[in-house]
């Protein structure tokens, strides 16, 4: 085994004291809550830092495989078709004479969407203990992610480039937590 020949023994670290993160899955959430919310956010860097916090790894949800499905489909005697809707209509010349002819689309979706893949994941892919866990934890308010984020401001430790959002920033000016000369020595402005 390679473990063997490297003389080191991997540690799963399943018994953590207290409520102890690797620094790296801190810097990772950091770095995901600087993300847009389309793509994560601070909702993405939450559950992040969650799962370190409970030494466990997301339900990816092995096997399946996103698939391109029509939204609407009929079913005639013919089988079933897609739907389609008028996206426009064109001008074409056919025969030697001009007609107006409907330019059609068929609205798609991916399979399983996100919002599945989330629902597999707090449904059927955790524990009973680990399910009512989780369901204990509140979400954390606009008040209390600006004051998270001006303490690692305002601390000196680490601070990501991308790790605070415009909309944080804007937070923590409004509520007078930060400074701008602050924000500028830290490298968020």
């Amino acid at each position: 085994m390679q473990r063997g020949a490297l003389g080191c023994k991997v540690d799963g670290g399943q018994h953590k004291i207290g409520s102890y993160t690797h620094a790296d899955a801190e810097v990772i959430a950091a770095t995901v809550a600087g993300l847009p919310d389309r793509l994560g956010g601070i909702r993405m860097a939450i559950r992040v830092a969650e799962l370190a916090r409970a030494g466990l790894t997301p339900d990816w949800m092995p096997g399946v495989v996103p698939r391109c499905v029509p939204v609407e489909t009929k079913c005639n005697q013919h089988g079933e078709r897609s739907t389609t809707v008028v996206v426009g209509t064109e001008r074409v010349l056919t025969r030697g004479k001009w007609r107006t002819v409907d330019v059609l689309a068929c609205p798609v979706t991916w399979r399983p969407q996100r919002n599945a893949q989330m629902v597999a994941t707090n449904g059927s892919g955790l524990k009973a203990k680990q399910r009512r866990k989780a369901q204990g934890k509140p979400t954390a308010s606009p008040d209390e992610l600006a004051a998270f984020y001006a303490a690692k401001v305002n601390s000196d430790e680490f601070l990501p480039a991308s790790m605070i959002s415009n909309a944080i920033c804007e937070a923590m000016l409004a509520r007078g937590l930060v400074t701008t000369e602050r924000l500028r020595s830290r490298g968020v402005l």
